[in-house]
Order: structure tokens, then C-alpha cells, then sequence
């Protein structure tokens, strides 16, 4: 989202001035630390197992806050994936849009960390950090070149959407996580 998002605003609206491009993709980019604060207090304000239970059901319950927090971030940048697409040639909604899914789209990823912390055996934690970080940014690098291909053959708009399969997948797996925990 963030490598692409001044593209996607001047192929929105080819007369909006360059300076007007940079300020809303920096306000994008900078509004992430509310998604930080509020996915870190929301998973963390969620009540734990009840005194008395056993560590292992503690760590479910953990695990099951952390994933239901990363479902609602990941849903948000899903439907702004979406909407930003639909509002694709109307410049001020497509902001607007851009600066919840700035928000949402960094929501996340410290949750899935957290997550990994959890669920890995104790062991190997940073060898599975370590691991999840690197197919991060193998999938980043696979999705700019998609994307980079998608816009450049078929329009932005289509690029813009297309980003909503990245969530879709993660609501996905975050729901399986949470069944089999």
C-alpha cells in the first residue's frame, strides 16, 4: 500500500499538484502509529482467562485476543482495498479512504508477531521470527511486482483491489488459528 500509494493518487487524478501527493501518502504512512496503539491496547485490554486457570488456557485465550484484533484490522484494510477501488476517480473520498486503510493496513503485523511468540515452541522463537519476518518481505517483494504488472496492464483501480486478496487470506488463517487453538 505504502510503496504504491502515490501512484495510485496521481493515476486518480492526474491534476493534483505533487506536493498534495506527498503530504497525503506522509499522513498515510504516519497515521500507522494509531493502528500500532490501538491493535497493541485492544489485544492487551482484552480480558484474560479467569484467575485459577491453567497457563496453557491463558495463552489460548491470548493467542484467540490477538487473532480476533488482527481479523478486524485485516477487515478494515480489506473493504478500504475495496472502497479505495470504487472511489478510485474521486479524489477527497479516496483520501479519506487511504488515511483509515494508513490505520488499519499497519494494524497488525505486531500482532502477528506477538502471535508467533506464543505459538512457537519456546525454543526456537527468534528462529520462527526470524522466519516469519523474511516470507514478509519475500511476499512484500512478490506483491510490489504484481502489483507494478497489474497497474501498469490493466489500471490502478484493478492494482488497488487486487491488494484486498493479502487480508482476505490472513482473516483466513487468523480464523483457523483461532478454531485450533
Amino acid at each position: 500500500m505504502w510503496v504504491w500509494l502515490a501512484v495510485w493518487l496521481a493515476a486518480s487524478n492526474a491534476h493534483v499538484a505533487r506536493r498534495a501527493l506527498e503530504t497525503v501518502s506522509f499522513c498515510a504512512i504516519s497515521v500507522g502509529f494509531f493502528g500500532c496503539i490501538w491493535a497493541g491496547a485492544a489485544a492487551d485490554r482484552l480480558p484474560v482467562a479467569r484467575s485459577g486457570a491453567a497457563p496453557a488456557d491463558a495463552k489460548a485465550h491470548r493467542v484467540r485476543s490477538r487473532s480476533r484484533v488482527t481479523i478486524i484490522a485485516m477487515a478494515v484494510s480489506c473493504a478500504c482495498c475495496l472502497l479505495a477501488a470504487l472511489a478510485f476517480h474521486h479524489f477527497a473520498l479516496l483520501v479519506a479512504i487511504v488515511l483509515v486503510w494508513g490505520i488499519a493496513v499497519i494494524a497488525d503485523s505486531a500482532q502477528f508477531s506477538a502471535i508467533v511468540s506464543e505459538v512457537a515452541d519456546q525454543r526456537y522463537v527468534g528462529t520462527a521470527l526470524t522466519f516469519q519476518t523474511a516470507l514478509g518481505f519475500l511476499l512484500t517483494t512478490l506483491s510490489l511486482k504484481t502489483m507494478a504488472i497489474i497497474g501498469t496492464n490493466y489500471g490502478w483501480r484493478l492494482a488497488t483491489a487486487s491488494l484486498a486478496i493479502g487480508p482476505a487470506l490472513g482473516i483466513l488463517a487468523m480464523w483457523r488459528l483461532q478454531k485450533n487453538v
